[in-house]
């Protein structure tokens, strides 16, 4: 049974769960701003005419996007994150690049924690793990995301407030869930994936285990990702890759433009460079690659 916020209730055979995932944030000012909808991108667009200073917690594909965005538009920008800005997401070779990019085109990089955020005087306060403090005029956070279950505590369907799916994206026999509010478990261990990409693939294997149970097939694509940002355009397909020796299929490297692959991983990017991704996920998979 699913009861409604105005107390109706709805019986159901199958219940399919997609209920998404909501930006994280820091305080309630209004000058603070997450991207989650096109009102949030289009009242963000709006204040950045203005060119105000900017302070962008987060180096993953969105801080990094809207980064890029806001110097472009001739803002001051300093970009906040632990470590190197997209690695998590790219591999070193890869974050190491566009974040080379973000650098020479006037991105401040500053590589730290945040300790708190707060308005002062009309403006924002970021306070750096170290105590030291950063002043703008607009903060954007772009720091993750977090599941919307609120609704279903007390359910007995979260485990350790999680949502978890079996491979086949299944929570019980008669519920499925799809998409950036569900951890998948493929049988080693629970992983949420919040990309669209991924929310499209579930949504297929959630629809068909509803009707055909155990004979449906099980969650099992190629993971594709891809980014504009600093003048660059990158496609990757397969898992992250952590080595920095991979084979140049074409191009080259210091000239940011190449087709790369790591048949270690199974990983396959094109960096500055038109391919498409049929081409692109076969790469990924083959063993060795010649150019």
């Amino acid at each position: 049974m699913v009861t409604l916020d105005d107390g109706g209730e709805l019986t159901y055979d199958g219940l399919i769960i997609a209920t998404g995932s909501f930006a994280r944030r820091f305080t309630d000012s209004t000058h603070e701003y997450t991207i989650r909808s096109l009102d949030d991108a289009a009242r963000l667009k709006a204040s950045l005419t203005g060119r105000p200073k900017v302070t962008v917690i987060g180096g993953g594909p969105l801080g990094m996007e809207v980064a890029s965005g806001a110097v472009g538009l001739g803002c001051d920008v300093t970009l906040v994150h632990p470590g190197t800005p997209m690695e998590l997401h790219l591999g070193p070779l890869l974050g190491g690049i566009l974040t080379q990019a973000a650098l020479e085109h006037g991105l401040n990089v500053i590589d730290s924690l945040v300790a708190s955020v707060r308005e002062d005087d009309g403006g924002m306060v970021v306070a750096l793990a170290d105590g030291t403090e950063l002043n703008s005029g607009i903060v954007i956070t772009a720091a993750g995301d977090l599941p919307n279950t609120a609704w279903i505590e007390g359910s007995g369907l979260l485990v350790d407030g999680r949502l978890i799916a079996d491979g086949r994206c299944r929570v019980t026999d008669s519920i499925v869930a799809a998409g950036d509010v569900v951890w998948i478990d493929h049988g080693q261990g629970p992983r949420r994936t919040p990309i669209w990409t991924a929310a499209i693939e579930q949504a297929k294997v959630a629809a068909a285990s509803l009707i055909q149970g155990d004979d449906a097939e099980p969650l099992d694509f190629q993971s594709y990702f891809w980014t504009d940002q600093w003048g660059l355009n990158l496609k990757m397909s397969g898992p992250i890759p952590q080595g920095t020796n991979p084979a140049v299929i074409k191009g080259s490297l210091d000239e940011r433009s190449a087709v790369l692959h790591w048949p270690e991983s199974g990983t396959a990017a094109a960096l500055n460079m038109r391919m498409q991704i049929p081409r692109l996920h076969r790469l990924a998979a083959t063993e060795a690659a010649t150019a």
